[in-house]
C-alpha cells in the first residue's frame, strides 16, 4: 500500500484551512518528513490569521502548503503552540531567533478536490 492511499481524506468544506506559502527548501523538507514544524513571526498579521484559523468552529484544522505562489498540493492536520518562542530549537529548519509561533504538523492528509500532487512525496 502506498503512502497516499494510507492518508486520511477530508472534505475541503469541512476543514478550517490555514494557507502558508513556502520556499522550495522548506516545502521539500516538510514533504520528505524531515521538518515537522513551521514558524511565523509574532506580528499582528499572523496573530489574526492564526487565531481565526484556530477558533474556526469546524473540527478539522488543516495547514495547506504551496511551494511558492502556485497551486497548493500538500495538507497536514496542524496545531499551534499558543506560547510564543524566542530563540531557536531547530535553526536548521529556519526557526527564527525572534518571537514566533510554532505550527506543529501532526499528520499528512488528503482533501477531496485536491489538486494533483506536484512532485511531493
Amino acid at each position: 500500500m502506498n503512502k497516499k492511499s494510507e492518508m486520511r481524506k477530508f472534505a475541503r468544506n469541512e476543514c478550517a484551512i490555514l494557507t502558508l506559502v513556502l520556499k522550495s527548501k522548506w516545502y521539500d523538507m516538510i514533504a520528505s518528513g524531515i521538518k515537522t514544524e513551521e514558524y511565523r513571526e509574532k506580528k499582528p498579521y499572523w496573530a489574526k490569521r492564526i487565531m481565526r484559523w484556530l477558533y474556526d468552529p469546524r473540527e478539522t484544522h488543516v495547514v495547506q502548503f504551496s511551494r511558492g505562489y502556485r497551486n497548493a498540493d500538500m495538507f497536514f492536520i496542524g496545531c499551534v503552540s499558543f506560547n510564543t518562542y524566542i530563540g531557536t530549537e531547530h535553526p536548521e529548519w529556519g526557526e527564527p531567533e525572534i518571537e514566533h509561533y510554532k505550527i506543529h504538523l501532526l499528520e499528512r492528509v488528503v482533501l477531496d478536490g485536491q489538486q494533483k500532487e506536484g512532485g511531493a512525496k
